[in-house]
């Protein structure tokens, strides 16, 4: 090489030099390149936790007191809190855990949550979260390929300012790294004007007034009994004003088309609504679900019930604690009992459990038909049979002795005592029984309400169950609602008619 081109080599070298600044900031950012490539890959710290996104909208939701928060899902994670303080905190330590949301692979055996306060995106559709419920515990839960998670807090009290923090839980624990946010709920403006209550007073002065009027009239008549109407006079108005008075009414709505949206411009539609009700397409099927669920139920009450009396009305050891242990099904309250038996039918519960262990497979009994129905029924024969039982002992213990004593002289079987003697003696107890039995199951709401909802989608309702989620769920359907009642009034009047005629249970068996 010769001098010249070495010197530009050299020149240019010695440029490059002297222009150290610029050579300086060549290699850093080289460096910083290669070191964040590295740590993109190899994390720097021993196990990174899986960190929420910034919760991305907190506001007071256009609902009564209530904050929504929203955040996207984070790869990863099984398990997402949510905190809530009504102080200042800056830590999450110092929040009160609220919510767990559980990330679960499958939907299978949870309930879609219906209360509207969990929501999940999944390419850009929303939907609601699922519920799953264990013996001792009740989770919220989300599928794993939710992308965005929504959330209502409730029953916050206005004005006041809440702290909340969404935090992460994947299989090297939780992380509580998340950041705080906060927002105070308003309480929202009732837009609807206000009903006159004019109309309902001059309704309970024009009851009180009447009936007082006609007991005076009365009285005025009979001396002997005067006070009489006096001392009855509380217990006839309260009687009216709570319980004829709303009947009055329903049967008056029946007749108009009074609807949530429209409360205050509703009008006189004459037997429209009861021709909705005979043409709504579910009416078919509620009333089928009435009959099965009603004759189901009552069959088994009074069967089990008049076999278990007959049996404790032997002379044996330990009938009187039989007895008390067979009644404690009737004497625990009804909902206790039915949340009970809600967790036994789990898709976790015990059912399955035993169902595992021999070797079947899980049973989704309170999500798909006909087992919905067949846990219902089950439900309400374990909560009804006890009243029949102890009804039916009262009825034996009238039934005189002597003549179990005569129909043995004469070589009568078991069998034939029973057919011959009980139940023609028993049987003024059995039809009132039988029939109240029936009035009260066919109206049985709590059962079906607390066990499966009516669901899966409706197929468990029963009359009294629709009615309330056509009245009392969006769009609040009062009319419609109401003629449906006078329709069911109407049912249970004529089957009490035809059950008392064909029975001839009022008679006296002598």
């Amino acid at each position: 090489m010769d001098n010249e081109a070495w010197n530009k080599i050299g020149g240019s070298l010695m440029v490059q030099t002297r222009s150290g600044f610029s050579f300086s900031i060549c290699v850093v950012t080289l460096l910083s390149f290669s070191l964040f490539s590295l740590f993109a890959i190899f994390p720097i710290s021993e196990n990174v936790k899986g960190l929420p996104s910034p919760v991305s909208s907190i506001e007071t939701y256009p609902t009564y007191k209530c904050v929504k928060l929203t955040w996207n899902t984070v790869e990863g994670v099984t398990e997402y809190k949510i905190y809530q303080s009504s102080e200042n905190v800056t830590d999450v330590s110092e929040m009160s855990l609220i919510l767990t949301i559980l990330v679960v692979n499958s939907t299978e055996g949870l309930d879609e949550d219906t209360s509207n306060w969990l929501f999940y995106e999944i390419d850009g559709n929303e939907y609601p979260g699922y519920i799953k419920e264990t013996m001792f515990e009740t989770y919220l839960c989300v599928p794993k390929d939710a992308e965005r998670i929504s959330f209502n807090s409730t029953n916050l009290e206005v004005g006041v300012k809440y702290y909340f923090a969404v935090t992460t839980v994947d299989s090297t624990g939780e992380n509580t790294d998340s950041p705080i946010v906060s927002a105070t709920p308003t309480k929202q403006e009732d837009l609807r004007p206000k009903r006159d209550p004019t109309p309902i007073f001059v309704a309970i002065a024009g009851i009180v007034c009447g009936y007082m009027a006609i007991a005076l009239y009365f009285a005025k008549k009979e001396k002997k009994h005067r006070i009489a109407y006096l001392y009855t006079a509380p217990a006839m108005i309260g009687l009216l004003i709570l319980t004829f008075y709303p009947v009055a009414y329903g049967f008056y709505l029946s007749f108009t088309n009074l609807q949530g949206d429209n409360e205050n411009s509703y009008r006189f539609v004459g037997l429209e609504m009861y021709a909705q009700v005979l043409q709504s397409p579910d009416f078919g099927m509620v009333c089928l679900n009435t009959f099965i669920w009603t004759v189901s139920c009552v069959v088994a009450h009074v069967s089990i019930g008049l076999a278990l009396a007959v049996l404790l009305n032997r002379k044996m050891k330990g009938r009187i604690v039989y007895r008390t242990l067979l009644l404690l099904p009737w004497a625990v309250p009804s909902y206790i009992s039915c949340l009970v038996w809600r967790g036994i039918y789990d898709y976790d519960g015990p059912i399955n459990m035993v169902l595992e262990v021999f070797g079947f497979e899980k049973i989704n009994w309170l999500g798909t038909m006909p087992y919905a129905m067949i846990a219902v029924i089950s439900v309400n024969i374990w909560l009804g049979f006890s009243f029949m039982m102890m009804t039916f002992s009262g009825g034996l213990q009238s039934i005189p002795e002597e003549l179990y004593e005569a129909a043995e002289v004469d070589g009568a079987s078991r069998w034939q005592k029973f057919r011959y003697v009980t139940l023609p003696l028993l049987k003024p107890t059995i039809v009132p029984a039988a029939l109240l039995g029936f009035i009260w199951t066919f109206n049985m709401f709590n059962v079906i309400y607390l066990v499966t909802g009516g669901g899966p989608s409706g197929q468990t309702d029963i009359l009294i169950t629709y009615v309330y989620d056509q009245a009392f769920v969006y769009p609040f359907r009062y009319g419609f609602a109401a003629a449906y009642s006078v329709v069911i009034f109407f049912m249970l009047v004529a089957f009490s008619l035809f059950f008392n005629r064909i029975s001839r249970g009022m008679e006296r068996a002598y």
